[in-house]
């Protein structure tokens, strides 16, 4: 395995139950080293389907037959920069792709004959929401769509025709749908900002919704309510952003602590989640702000695009955007407003101190958090290449023009003067500069618990007092991890 390259070369490998994975036969292998494939097959096991991954912005499918002696692998796409997400069953290849439709649609494959120009579009685009998930449960497509940066969710028979829409308790976010192809029951998550996580059951025969599982939370979320507003960016684009806050705070009283949220990247989208972390800080007065930038898959692929490469810069503008929305409609001022980022929400957050140096009194919390204000930081930990593959959504090619020109300006920009605008212990640990966060967490290993307690102090220091019980502040962020799926944070 050559140096660096530790973490790709990824295969796909048949594994029997009873037998030494050490024996496991290669079934597949990603003909591009950066590439990540991932398999699923049909529930008869005849139908093996594998999607490679090529950046965050574009994928391939490739179909194999297991009941041939070899598998023989088939691409049905067409090589477009697009994504393709299979659903494989017994008698059709479902698929959700963006190709020809940035908000996304549902084909029907038949697996005898895959070839593109034969597939069936069930649900189509819809004119103004995006289609992120669907499942085929009991006969019926369901769905799973983003409106406004909320969800809701709709049927629809395998025709396309809809069923109507399923009815959520209040403006919020869910995943979509899970159970078996041929159930009459299927099940869903849903949480919003001022509701716990829970699954709910829908009987399909009867639309009859009922509450399966919920988290538990001592919490009275009546006592809160939910603000929705949009901020006009530089280049004129509206930039919606949702405020929590308790339902007695004056909105204009220009004192609010307030703590600014973003990402805006690898086509992630914002929607409302319940935080017990969160109450910590607005129980007490504050507004828990979150911004839905360019970048971010809220609005669908153009969305995306519109803050990749060359136009990363309208990451960093729909943030200052939503800043200074927040300062001029009177809900705070700069010294009571703090900005926070963390990953790819670091860099954000730090281009936004550099671009904006007046905003000295501004806190920023968890700056950088898994370091990619350093733009060689990837490259130290292994994950470089694939970032800066051409559908990657970060660095995207830092040497290629007019995209690498932004980051090599914005690389000199961080490491000549990010340290002095910010404020916290955690970031004056870095007063060499931004370049240096990648080193500092890498020996220092602060994540987890340490990372949230830095988070809490940065949270005092807005607030103006002193967290007199953050023992129990830590463990609500520790049960609140616990409880959430793999892979969320």
């Amino acid at each position: 395995m050559p140096a660096g390259e530790e973490q790709y070369h990824r295969s796909i490998f048949e594994h029997e139950i009873g037998r030494s994975p050490a024996a496991d036969p290669q079934v597949f292998k990603a003909k591009v080293f950066t590439d990540f494939p991932s398999c699923a097959i049909s529930p008869n096991g005849r139908w093996l389907v594998m999607r490679v991954h090529q950046g965050w912005s574009k994928s391939s499918l490739l179909m194999a037959d297991t009941r041939q002696k070899k598998l023989v692998w088939k691409e049905i796409t067409e090589g477009k920069d697009n994504v393709y997400d299979p659903l494989p069953l017994d008698d059709l290849l479902w698929v959700r792709t963006n190709e020809g439709a940035p908000r996304y649609a549902v084909y029907a494959v038949d697996p005898n004959q895959p070839e593109r120009a034969k597939w069936k579009r069930v649900v189509a685009e819809h004119p103004e929401d995006v289609l992120t998930d669907f499942n085929v449960i009991g006969g019926e497509v369901l769905v799973a769509y983003t409106h406004e940066v909320v969800s809701r969710l709709e049927r629809f028979d395998r025709a396309g025709t809809s069923k109507g829409s399923v009815d959520l308790p209040t403006l919020g976010n869910s995943n979509g749908f899970a159970g078996l192809h041929d159930d009459s029951q299927a099940f869903f998550d849903f949480e919003s900002f001022v509701t716990p996580p829970s699954i709910r059951r829908i009987d399909l025969r009867s639309g009859k919704v009922s509450v399966w599982k919920e988290v538990k939370a001592d919490i009275a979320t009546d006592q809160f309510t939910v603000t929705a507003r949009k901020a006009k960016s530089k280049d004129g684009t509206l930039v919606p952003y949702l405020m929590v806050h308790k339902k007695d705070v004056s909105l204009t009283s220009k004192d609010n602590p307030t703590l600014l949220y973003g990402y805006g990247g690898f086509n992630v989208s914002l929607l409302p989640r319940f935080s017990r972390s969160t109450y910590a800080f607005i129980e007490r007065g504050g507004i828990s702000v979150q911004a839905n930038l360019r970048g971010g898959g809220e609005f669908g692929e153009d969305w995306h695009r519109a803050g990749q490469l060359e136009k990363k810069q309208n990451v960093f503008d729909d943030f200052i955007a939503v800043a200074e929305d927040l300062t001029r409609s009177k809900v705070t001022r700069p010294a009571r407003l703090a900005i926070h980022g963390r990953s790819n929400g670091g860099l954000l957050v730090a281009a936004a101190l550099v671009q904006r140096p007046d905003w000295k009194s501004t806190v920023a919390l968890n700056l950088g958090y898994q370091a990619v204000c350093d733009l060689v930081c990837c490259e130290a930990i292994g994950l470089y290449h694939g970032i800066k593959e051409p559908a990657g959504g970060l660095l995207d090619i830092p040497e290629r023009e007019p995209a690498g020109e932004l980051y090599r300006v914005l690389a000199k920009q961080l490491e000549r003067g990010i340290a002095p605008h910010v404020q916290d212990a955690f970031a004056r640990a870095t007063a060499e500069g931004a370049a240096r966060i990648a080193r500092y967490l890498q020996r220092r290993h602060l994540h987890g618990a340490q990372a949230d307690a830095l988070e809490l102090a940065g949270i005092d220091r807005l607030l103006g007092t002193q967290h007199r019980d953050l023992a129990s502040a830590r463990l609500a962020l520790k049960e609140e991890r616990a409880q959430m799926p793999a892979g969320r944070e």
